[in-house]
């Protein structure tokens, strides 16, 4: 990753090898220069990795490591804000698409609610008493009127047989 171009330019920009507005060719040779000087090599722990520059001036050795290193972590450091400002967006999206999703059905939960209002555990306990009640009362106006007709049937049958 520190052999990319991008890497590269303004690793000699920063280091003063290049001009910001420099040609192509110019461009080019100070990258493949770059490429040819710049060594990485994995410690022996692989969270480490050793990085030099070879060139015949030492203070331009250190500019140029020095250089590499602020791009590489400034890059590095952009691309995982980017990386989290996309999370946070692809995040912030879904919430906010649960969100109206949420509200719909709170709005559809009122209305159902505004349309069922008989609907509490103590109201239908109520009506459930009052329909038993009435049960009774016309179980007991059935049997009034079986004993009424019986009654008038013996009377009829007893007038009938004298």
């Amino acid at each position: 990753m520190i052999y990319t171009r991008r890497i590269l330019l303004e690793t000699a920009k920063q280091a003063g090898l290049l001009e910001k507005n420099a040609a192509e060719d110019a461009q080019d040779a100070t990258v493949k220069q770059l490429r040819g000087g710049i060594s990485v090599a994995r410690e022996r722990n692989e969270n480490y990795v050793q990085l030099s520059y070879t060139t015949n001036n030492p203070d331009r050795s250190f500019e140029v490591l020095n250089a590499v290193v602020n791009v590489f972590i400034e890059d590095t450091a952009k691309r995982k804000r980017d990386e989290s400002v996309g999370a946070y967006n692809f995040i912030d999206a879904q919430v906010q698409t649960y969100k109206k999703q949420l509200e719909v059905a709170e709005e559809k939960l009122k209305e159902f609610k505004s349309k069922n209002t008989d609907g509490s555990e103590d109201s239908v306990s109520a009506r459930i008493s009052q329909l038993r009640l009435e049960i009774e009362a016309l179980k007991m106006s059935i049997i009034k009127k079986v004993v009424i007709r019986i009654t008038y049937k013996s009377f009829k049958s007893a007038e009938e047989n004298s």
